[in-house]
């Protein structure tokens, strides 16, 4: 069980961005980040990427749930909603689409729910997420 978490472990950082300076061509911003997770494995994740050549897109999220299942849903949530961004979707549909495909065929849905609702427990993904146009307005006007 410790090497099967271990290898969890290892997955899940390696889908962190952990090269920086990020974008070290781009003199207008510079960015960098780390996480320390509480458990061996969980759920929490952060991500920043160009959406085009004027904006960058920056979440931070956790999945309820620690462990290989919070870490697993981490990476799809974590796909799907760059794949999407980086499709020209607006930030409303990204979390739409996310939505709709994390909840697609999720078996978690459907499987234990009467015991997560005795619980007052539920699963799913808390997103802050924004886009952030990289020159402000002040730079623009020079």
């Amino acid at each position: 069980m410790g090497a099967e978490l271990n290898i969890a472990k290892q997955i899940q950082a390696s889908m962190l961005p952990c090269i920086f300076p990020a974008f070290p061509e781009r003199k207008e911003f510079d960015i960098y980040a780390s996480m320390d997770p509480a458990k061996e494995v969980g759920g929490d994740f952060y991500d920043f990427f160009l959406v085009d050549a004027d904006h960058i897109a920056m979440l931070i999220a956790d999945v309820s749930g620690k462990g290989v299942p919070a870490a697993l849903f981490m990476v799809i949530a974590k796909t799907i909603l760059k794949n999407s961004a980086q499709n020209g979707f607006s930030p409303k549909e990204v979390l739409e689409n996310v939505n709709n495909q994390l909840c697609e065929n999720n078996r978690i849905r459907h499987l234990g729910m009467r015991r997560l609702a005795e619980k007052k427990r539920s699963f799913g993904v808390k997103i802050f997420w924004n886009i952030f146009p990289k020159k402000s307005k002040k730079e623009k006007k020079k």
